[in-house]
């Protein structure tokens, strides 16, 4: 099963890899507007995104426009010591550099926000199907930072539509679901699944 979810994470990566930047461009603007009228977007004031990178659906547009408005942002850092996420506040996009994997991170690391302080949870992936399950890049940060939060902190991933399958197989214990996937077509509220 494992294989299956190796080929299924490189089949979606390759597809995401082939759009174009105007691509990336127009669906991530289109999944910002349908995010931004979501309910739990619209009522939360502390919110943490993922930093886009590479073909992700693009974020930093997003980051900014939520500060403009008045939201309170956080993103993650690796922690490659405990192996979870430091969740950092964010004023300002400049203050980003490339950390772990090549992701940008904050450079400074002192302004730590507690899991259980966030209204909201932005979460990036490769793979996704309608019960909410995810496969992301292997490393099981983000299913480590769910399982942190409180129970009533709503999760929003973000995705092309194509990322989306009708299931992912195999899921494990250790796999936690989303609460709804936003694509550049759609908002999903998922059928919160049981793994298999």
């Amino acid at each position: 099963m494992k294989d299956g979810k190796h080929e299924l994470r490189k089949h979606i990566s390759e597809m995401r890899n082939k759009l174009s930047h105007e691509q990336l461009v127009s669906a991530s603007r289109r999944i910002q507007d349908l995010l931004f009228e979501v309910p739990e977007f619209q009522s939360s004031s502390m919110i943490m995104f993922y930093v886009s990178f590479r073909s992700e659906v693009q974020t930093h547009r997003m980051i900014e426009e939520a500060l403009a408005i008045g939201k309170k942002i956080v993103v993650p850092a690796v922690s490659s010591v405990r192996e979870e996420l430091d969740l950092l506040a964010l004023c300002d996009l400049d203050d980003l550099k490339p950390g772990a994997y090549g992701i940008p991170e904050p450079t400074a690391r002192a302004d730590r926000v507690p899991p259980e302080t966030l209204d909201l949870v932005i979460v990036p992936g490769l793979v996704f199907d309608p019960r909410g399950f995810r496969l992301g890049y292997g490393k099981g940060y983000y299913d480590k930072l769910l399982k942190r939060l409180r129970p009533d902190v709503p999760t929003i991933a973000l995705a092309y539509d194509f990322q989306v399958v009708e299931r992912i197989q195999a899921i494990e214990s250790h796999d936690v679901a989303v609460n709804s996937i936003v694509t550049e077509k759609r908002v999903i509220l998922c059928r919160q699944g049981r793994p298999d």
